[in-house]
C-alpha cells in the first residue's frame, strides 16, 4: 500500500483524492490509477471518472500524460 509521509497507510480514495488535489494546482485531471489490491473499474473522481486498476505499486496518470507515486 501507499504510504505517506508520516507512515500512515494511504487508502485508495486517500490516494486518488490527494492526486486529484495536486493535478488541480497543475490544471489537468486524474485519469487512470493503479493501487495494490484495487478492484478494475471507473472511480468517479471530482472532474471526470478515473479508471481504477490493481498494481504493484500505486501511481496516478494525469490528463498530460504525466505519471506520480
Amino acid at each position: 500500500m501507499a504510504r505517506t509521509k508520516d507512515t500512515k497507510v494511504e487508502d485508495l480514495h486517500d490516494f486518488i483524492t490527494r492526486h486529484e488535489d495536486a493535478a488541480a494546482g497543475l490544471g489537468v485531471v486524474v485519469t487512470r490509477v493503479t493501487f495494490p489490491g484495487a478492484e478494475s473499474r471507473v472511480f468517479p473522481g471530482r472532474y471526470a471518472g478515473v479508471q481504477v486498476q490493481d498494481g504493484r505499486e500505486a501511481e496516478a496518470t494525469y490528463s498530460d500524460g504525466s505519471k506520480h507515486e
